[in-house]
């Protein structure tokens, strides 16, 4: 799967961008090299994620549904107090 001309670019000048900031560490600041670090880790961390979702769509959907499914289990042993009396009054 390939991405469109103007977003693959757009991506890539984005990530160059990044880089030949990163090889400006003499011109910025501890705040920015950290940011400019950060932003290429996410990068890198959410196309590695999505390129997975895309090629594998049904294991993600059956883990994500399972796993909903899973933490929902509990509502069937959940009491719900109607009455009033036991609501609003003091123990005792």
């Amino acid at each position: 799967m390939t991405l469109p001309s103007s977003v693959a670019t757009t991506a890539s000048d984005s990530k160059w961008r990044l880089i030949e900031q990163e090889n400006q560490k003499e011109t910025l600041g501890v705040a920015d090299r950290a940011g400019v670090k950060l932003e290429l880790a996410l990068n890198r961390f959410f196309t590695a994620w999505g390129r997975t979702c895309a090629e594998y769509p049904v294991p993600i959907i059956v883990f994500g549904f399972s796993t909903a499914l899973a933490l929902c289990v509990g509502f069937q042993f959940l009491e719900v107090t109607t009455d009033p009396v036991k609501l609003w009054a003091a123990p005792g």
